[in-house]
């Protein structure tokens, strides 16, 4: 992507802004386009537990009582947060999602009469022209068919195909189904790791905070204006943290991933291991 601006505007530019990028391509935000849910996006899989399984959008106006009804079922734990308990109420589900700003989408059991066995939750960001996938959930009566094992794909889709630039998403630690889930999918790396991260309570009054693992993954334009690692300046301790997230493809490419999707740092890796960065 070459550089809509000439030096003497991108001087300019910077002067109105905390910190110089000189090394930094800009976009121009006006090609941007408009953030949406693909109502029509349906991918359909078969499973390795021979369960042929659809995902897509719920239909929420008339599933809200059984998208409620999942998670009620398969999530306590998100009892007592103001942020995920709406996920217990289909009156509230239905009041989010007619906003725009939230979508639920199903998984859909097609050798089992189509019945909606497993939900996902995002909601749009629409100041960071991000999606944030919320929670997701198996009916526990349904559990053993393999909907975790297909449900990045649909999440990548997802983000994808809604113009959103930045997908992100936190997984449990209590297992790693949901992690291995994730990195199967090209593009889409741990990027922090967030100790008591999340408060989970329960509907019996008690409460921990779960350590979680944050992913994300950067979608359309957004590498290429994405700050350039010439342009950081960085603490001992942040150029940790930033080592080991951006070595994470790295690491990948050596493990034998033929994809390059998603692996747009590896351009600039080389410049990690010549700074300071790489006597950490």
């Amino acid at each position: 992507m070459s550089n809509p601006f000439s030096l003497e505007e991108k001087q300019k530019w910077q002067k109105k802004r905390f910190g110089l990028l000189p090394n930094t391509k800009l976009g121009d935000a006006s090609k941007l386009p408009e953030m949406e849910w693909p109502s029509n996006l349906s991918i359909i899989y078969m499973s390795c537990k021979q369960h042929l399984l659809e995902y897509r959008m719920c239909d929420v106006h008339n599933e809200a009582e059984r998208i409620a009804e999942i998670y009620q079922r398969a999530i306590d734990e998100i009892y007592g947060n103001s942020e995920y308990e709406w996920h217990h109420s289909a009156e509230q589900i239905r009041a989010r999602c007619s906003t725009g700003e939230y979508s639920i989408w199903g998984t859909y059991d097609l050798t089992d009469e189509g019945k909606l066995i497993a939900v996902l939750s995002a909601e749009f960001i629409r100041g960071q022209r991000a999606c944030h996938i919320i929670w997701g959930a198996v009916d526990p009566a349904c559990r053993g068919r393999g909907v975790w094992e297909n449900l990045g794909l649909f999440i990548d889709q997802l983000v994808e195909k809604s113009h959103a630039q930045y997908g992100i998403v936190w997984m449990a630690t209590s297992h790693n189904l949901s992690q291995r889930m994730i990195e199967k999918v090209p593009g889409w790396r741990p990027v922090g790791f967030f100790l008591g991260g999340e408060h989970l309570g329960g509907t019996d009054g008690k409460y921990y905070r779960q350590n979680v693992v944050w992913y994300s993954k950067l979608y359309d334009q957004a590498p290429d204006a994405s700050q350039s690692l010439k342009d950081m300046i960085l603490t001992k301790a942040a150029a940790r943290v930033a080592k080991a997230v951006l070595e994470y493809d790295d690491n990948v490419a050596q493990a034998g991933s033929t994809t390059t999707e998603g692996t747009w740092w590896m351009n600039i890796l080389p410049l990690l291991r010549r700074s300071k960065l790489s006597r950490l």
